[in-house]
């Protein structure tokens, strides 16, 4: 399992499991262990990430503050075309910041590809799906088949 897949399930689990929801107890004490391991992975990859932004931003955080929000201005349907395009020309103008964008975004691209040392405590597919079912298939339809689910989770199923 990459780095990358811990986090995309330690926010899953984290955001999208409301573990009360959880009808039966040994499956929901399951699940929490399982999302324990995974949060603790993470937050060792997020941590990894924080480090990452220090290095590659370094004094310009100011400068790339206002570089992603000239971004994010220049993306707004809300705005008009002028201002729209008025932001974008001024972030563009900026690159030293869209370089720095870019090497972070690759440095991290790099982390999240690498293998995950971590344990994760896994479960079987019967108490994950029970627990999915509890908690009404979050981010997912409930029609969706066990194969749909072994495949998605396949990395936390024993």
């Amino acid at each position: 399992m990459t780095k990358g897949e811990v986090k995309a399930l330690a926010e899953y689990f984290g955001q999208r499991i409301p573990a009360g929801r959880i009808k039966e107890r040994d499956t929901r004490i399951a699940i929490v262990r399982l999302y324990g391991t995974l949060a603790v992975a993470n937050k060792a990859t997020m941590d990894e990430i924080e480090e990452i932004r220090k290095a590659v931003v370094g004094d310009n955080d100011k400068d790339i503050r206002k570089w992603a929000g000239l971004v994010q201005k220049a993306n707004d349907a809300k705005l008009t075309d002028a201002e729209r395009k008025a932001a974008k020309a001024e972030a563009d103008a900026m690159t030293d910041c869209v370089r720095i964008d870019n090497d972070y975004t690759e440095a991290v691209g790099k982390l999240l590809s690498e293998p995950c040392e971590a344990e994760v405590r896994k479960v079987s597919l019967e108490v994950l799906y029970e627990a999915l079912a509890d908690c009404s298939f979050p981010n997912l339809s409930e029609d969706i088949p066990l194969a749909a689910v072994d495949a998605m989770f396949a990395a936390v199923i024993a």
